[in-house]
């Protein structure tokens, strides 16, 4: 895992707690492959991300096969690692935006401390 910055270590921090807080676990898909299936580890996730500069965070309800959404992490994207966030994709954004509601709450104070 390559470093990452101040600002992304804690977005990434808050979309951890907030998916594991929803009784949801994580898959990692680094654009070509799945580096990591279906963990709720923090520190096996952690360890995992940035391998080739972007990342598919793909959010899955546990015992079930779907993925609720997928995030898109790109790493370094500028604005000190407030644009961590590049994408995120779901069959049903309001729900999904909603469970990334107190990230997104994140992300916005950090750049009033801007």
């Amino acid at each position: 895992m390559a470093a990452l910055l101040e600002k992304e270590n804690r977005i990434i921090d808050c979309i951890l707690s907030t998916v594991f807080a929803g009784g949801y676990e994580v898959s990692i898909f680094d654009g070509e492959e799945f580096i990591l299936r279906r963990s709720s580890d923090v520190g096996t996730i952690k360890e995992s991300l940035n391998s080739s500069g972007m990342d598919w965070l793909r959010v899955l309800k546990k015992d079930d096969p779907y993925q609720i959404g997928s995030i898109l992490l790109i790493y370094n994207n500028g604005n000190d690692g407030l644009d961590l966030i590049a994408n995120t994709a779901s069959g049903d954004h309001a729900a999904f935006d909603d469970l990334l509601n107190p990230v997104y709450e994140l992300v916005d104070s950090m750049a009033d401390e801007s």
